[in-house]
């Protein structure tokens, strides 16, 4: 190993380089009380993470515009962004994710200019980190690097793909990376094209290939073979605010899913749509997650999780319309089971699908895109860093393989001083941890508790 690349006391290595890495090394150095330095190990070409560095102008945020601020108290800051790139009346759209890719690196760029040499961009892996008698030693590109804190800031882990094409090794028909810039430009125009998952990754995957006038069939498999919820037209709820129901004593996983239920009926009945009810639940899902004892925990996430996050994270109307579209053309078919077996030939994949009933069938793929989204179990990760992290005992992943076991404010449990964890990887101690509202607000609040740490 190199020698110890120079840092000082104060010194705070974030690794990942996505939206909570950026949002962390913002808020640190855009506070006066943050004298010390800033390391932010990110291999990947650009920053911003997988979500925000497609090039695909048609892939688009989720939330609204005017939740997608990085400033908790900037509340309109990307809305200005926007309007100033020539989106008018910004706030209320569903803005294209190249756009807010743009956003994060500008606002990155403009604290890097004013920080000078207290903030250095490391572009390689970190392959292991060690507590040491002042502090942290981690290892990248064969340099050693200390710091006083560390903030495993890494998202999830690699994508989701089923154990038979796993077992097929690199092959060039399985496309697990569909965000890769020219991901599908080896698939013929006319051949089949399986996409694993129905959730917002594999619409993403489905207007590439539309945009790239793909006129081969298509079909999107998951278990259950459905879309996500849309989004109201109007975005938001204007109307009558939703009046929730008691709730239940004491708490359990089947009295929370019907407390919900029941609210929604009540609001139907006054004419409120259930995307208000679940805007109105959302704020209050972290608090009730930890009230639930650990049994209960286990029992939402068995029986309700997936049908709370079809509630959650829903799809704006254009996307849904799309949705439709393809299907009544032919183009589009949902299909409902899980792969079984898998093999290649030279005319493709040959893929086995098992329906929810037990029925098989063979079926001939020209490509295969995982789109069913991300492993989120740290002991799933691969690479060097969490193997070395997890076998050395300084972080516990959570039994249920959400994320580590830490603190709602990040402190990552049973590890020395000065861990922390953001983003994905609190969802065991908040389970509502996965988007720019969520992140935004963890990263400004654990900028503060670190600077005065290193102000100590």
């Amino acid at each position: 190993m190199k020698p110890a690349a120079e840092a000082g006391q104060g010194t705070v290595a974030i690794v990942g380089g996505g939206f909570c890495g950026l949002a962390l090394a913002i808020q640190l150095l855009r506070r006066a009380d943050f004298g010390g330095k800033i390391v932010l190990f990110e291999p990947a070409p650009l920053l911003g993470g997988v979500a925000y560095t497609t090039d695909a102008p048609r892939h688009l945020l989720n939330v609204p515009a005017d939740r997608m601020s990085l400033y908790p108290d900037r509340p309109d800051d990307f809305v200005r962004f926007a309007e100033a790139a020539g989106w008018s009346d910004a706030g209320l759209q569903f803005l294209p994710r190249t756009l807010y890719g743009a956003y994060l690196r500008a606002a990155f760029a403009q604290v890097v200019e004013a920080a000078g040499d207290r903030l250095q961009l490391v572009r390689a892996e970190v392959r292991s980190a060690r507590p040491q008698a002042q502090g942290w030693e981690l290892e990248a590109d064969g340099i050693a690097w200390q710091a006083s804190s560390v903030v495993l800031a890494s998202g999830n882990g690699p994508p989701i793909v089923p154990g038979p094409l796993r077992a097929l090794g690199r092959v060039p028909e399985v496309i697990t990376e569909p965000y890769r810039p020219g991901a599908f430009a080896g698939i013929a125009a006319d051949a089949a094209v399986l996409v694993l998952g129905m959730r917002l990754t594999a619409v993403d995957i489905l207007e590439s290939l539309s945009a790239q006038g793909h006129r081969g069939p298509a079909f999107a498999l998951s278990r259950r073979a459905r879309w996500p919820a849309e989004h109201l037209p109007e975005v938001r709820w204007r109307g009558d605010a939703p009046t929730l129901s008691a709730l239940p004593e004491p708490r359990s996983a089947d009295g929370l899913a019907d407390w919900f239920r029941a609210s929604v009926a009540a609001a139907e009945l006054r004419g409120i749509p259930w995307q208000a009810v679940a805007d109105a639940v959302r704020p209050r899902v972290q608090s009730l997650w930890q009230e639930l004892p650990d049994a209960e925990q286990t029992r939402l996430l068995a029986q309700h999780r997936g049908p709370w996050e079809w509630y959650r994270h829903r799809l704006p109307a254009e996307c849904a319309e799309l949705l439709r579209g393809w299907q009544r053309s032919g183009w589009l078919t949902p299909l409902a089971g899980e792969v079984v077996a898998a093999a290649q030939e030279a005319s493709g994949l040959v893929v086995t699908l098992r329906t929810p009933e037990g029925a098989e069938s063979l079926h001939r793929f020209g490509a295969v895109v995982c789109g069913a989204g991300r492993l989120s179990d740290p002991r799933r990760f691969g690479g060097h860093l969490w193997p070395q992290l997890i076998g050395e005992g300084l972080v516990r992943p959570d039994p249920h393989g959400m994320g580590l076991q830490a603190a709602p404010t990040g402190e990552v449990h049973g590890a020395p001083a000065r861990l922390y964890a953001l983003g994905n990887l609190l969802r065991p101690a908040l389970f509502e941890s996965t988007a720019v509202p969520e992140f935004a607000q963890q990263a400004a609040a654990l900028a503060a508790r670190i600077a005065e740490g290193v102000a100590e």
